[in-house]
């Protein structure tokens, strides 16, 4: 864990981007942490962008076993009504997955051999919708953003073999998937016919809202709002869940975190959604 400056003080900031193993943004670069959270940092593969991001990155083409998480984000609200209205306008949007028979294929893999996935799109779906609904969007928005984050990560069930997903060293990632799923993802939504909205979610859910995300590097004028929602969920999801062995951070840790990236990272006003859900836990 050398991508800190003064791995001796109590404060340590990022020397550079950082992302896991799955090309999900943990710390930008400039970004304070405690000793703490350093310390949980270095149990997980956290890697440098350009284990994840090459340089050939072509947006508009078209590419042709694990434990669960620890526990469905649904289980860390206070608000009962905001949690069961969310719960049912995810169920529909699993729903809607499931009839869609282009999807169908994606949908087994999803369960049967990337499990990880399924749970991990079900908490960011689950925690997007919660913060649509903060935001009082209107109720179609809302389900659409649902739908979006279920489906945000569906591009990995394509070249992603999830038997060996956990034991790739860095240098491996840079023939994985990670660089190229939501290209992929964006793609196979649209072939499905799904709405325009849920294509640029999983298209452009790993950009950020300064313009230094992947796959194009769009700044937050030129990305949808509704990947704005689930960039912010996905991120957060990855560092308060723990998988296998890793160590998860508290939820106070966590919007810590992604609270130094406001502004640069993610937008303040989704941002400030996201932390009022959890009022009564920090």
């Amino acid at each position: 864990m050398n991508n800190f400056y003064d791995s001796s003080s109590e404060i340590l900031t990022a020397q550079t981007d950082l992302y896991d193993e799955k090309g999900i943004l943990l710390i930008a670069k400039g970004m304070s942490v405690t000793r703490k959270v350093f310390e949980k940092l270095q149990t997980r593969n956290v890697v440098r962008p350009s284990k994840v991001l090459p340089a050939d990155i072509q947006a508009d083409s078209i590419l042709t076993g694990p434990e669960k998480s620890e526990y469905q984000i649904d289980q860390i609200f206070t608000d009962d009504d905001v949690v069961s209205l969310a719960t049912r306008i995810t169920q529909q949007a699993v729903d809607t997955m499931k009839s869609n028979s282009h999807l169908q294929t994606r949908m087994r893999e999803f369960v049967l051999n990337q499990a990880w996935v399924y749970d991990h799109s079900l908490n960011v779906a689950q925690l997007s919708t919660q913060v649509a609904l903060k935001l009082t969007m209107p109720a179609d928005e809302v389900f659409m953003v649902s739908l979006g984050a279920l489906l945000h990560d569906i591009g990995r069930t394509i070249t992603e073999n999830a038997t060996t997903s956990f034991v790739l060293n860095n240098d491996d990632l840079v023939g994985s998937s990670v660089k190229h799923h939501p290209v992929i993802g964006s793609n196979l939504l649209r072939k499905a016919g799904l709405p325009e909205s849920v294509c640029l979610v999983a298209l452009q859910h790993h950009e950020r809202f300064s313009g230094r995300g992947y796959p194009r590097g769009l700044a937050h004028e030129e990305t949808h709002p509704h990947a704005q929602i689930v960039m912010l969920a996905d991120s957060f999801e990855a560092l308060t869940t723990r998988r296998f062995k890793n160590k998860t951070l508290s939820i106070a840790e966590g919007l810590d975190i992604v609270e130094r990236g406001r502004g640069t990272n993610f937008n303040p006003d989704i941002l400030d959604a996201l932390t009022g859900l959890f009022q009564d836990q920090i």
